[in-house]
């Protein structure tokens, strides 16, 4: 047993929780659970529960070599203390993370040892290679390489990322000095949305633990609930972004009691002023002014993005 602070000693043994769960578990909160805050009151954190861990944890801190993170250019790991959860894991090759998204930047250097091999596209026919960069964003988000002294570090470089095409993709320039994108929506979308989510989530994939969902409608569904719903009895923790409306409209997937859905905030911790709020959204996570990697022949292969995708 874990020896207990001094606020747990002050928590009688019959009040404490034990949890036992998987490592892809606690990666899945770590990458969406990171800040609480409820919009229209300022800000209010639930009250701190006691956890009493049954097994010894080593911990080693986690200083990445990476030139951005060392720079200080990734706030975002910072104000969620990503540090301290890599003490604990840095992801593990046999977890995946499918991305339903805009594809992948196959040749990144960033991302490329991170590509699972079942990546798809649904949108038209060929492979799931991004021409737009909104989906290499993410995935870098994610999963760039770290430790290996260039660029960013990602929040879980050891996962394997499952590409799958839904949209060629669309975004709106912001016209600064820092290459800042503001996505307003992803285009066209051709497909049935519960296609990609039971492709993403089908046992014949291997490891798949999360999917993440970029894209947001108006429209409620019941045939890509019925999908997600599907994806959670196999053990798949379902994330979506809540989306870049600014008003507290729920979209979906994000808004399904089923899926995490995720907000946007500044580096104040204050919500963004593009975000989706409301009944929509779950929890909140950095995504103004967020450093990540973009197509290959882009800005060198980084830009500076804002969204609740991030």
């Amino acid at each position: 047993m874990k020896q207990v602070t001094q606020q747990q000693q002050q928590t009688p043994e019959q009040d404490r929780l034990t949890f036992e769960c998987p490592l892809w578990y606690w990666l899945a909160i770590a990458v969406t659970m990171l800040l609480m805050a409820f919009f229209e009151q300022g800000k209010a954190y639930a009250a701190p529960v006691t956890v009493a861990v049954d097994e010894p944890v080593t911990t080693t801190t986690v200083q990445p070599n990476d030139p951005a993170f060392r720079a200080g250019s990734q706030y975002g790991l910072r104000i969620t203390n990503m540090a301290k959860a890599w003490e604990y894991t840095v992801g593990d090759p046999q977890i995946t993370v499918a991305l339903i998204d805009t594809g992948i930047d196959y040749n990144h250097p960033e991302l490329a040892d991170h590509i699972h091999p079942d990546g798809r596209t649904f949108f038209l026919n060929g492979p799931s290679i991004d021409e737009d960069g909104h989906g290499t964003l993410t995935a870098g988000v994610i999963a760039a390489t770290m430790h290996n002294s260039t660029g960013i570090a990602g929040i879980a470089p050891n996962v394997q990322i499952l590409p799958i095409k839904v949209s060629p993709g669309y975004v709106q320039a912001v016209a600064n000095d820092r290459n800042e994108l503001t996505v307003d929506h992803m285009g066209t979308i051709d497909y049935n949305f519960q296609d990609p989510i039971r492709y993403a989530a089908d046992p014949a994939r291997g490891g798949t633990k999360v999917i993440n969902i970029n894209f947001a409608t108006s429209i409620e569904d019941p045939n890509e609930e019925a999908a997600i719903k599907e994806a959670l009895d196999q053990g798949v923790v379902v994330v979506a972004a809540a989306g870049n409306s600014g008003n507290n409209v729920p979209l979906y997937p994000a808004a399904y009691d089923c899926v995490l859905g995720v907000g946007a905030v500044n580096g104040e911790e204050r919500r963004a002023g593009f975000s989706t709020y409301g009944l929509g959204v779950d929890v909140v996570a950095p995504g103004v002014g967020i450093l990540s990697t973009t197509l290959s022949n882009v800005n060198g292969g980084y830009m500076y993005a804002h969204g609740t995708s991030f």
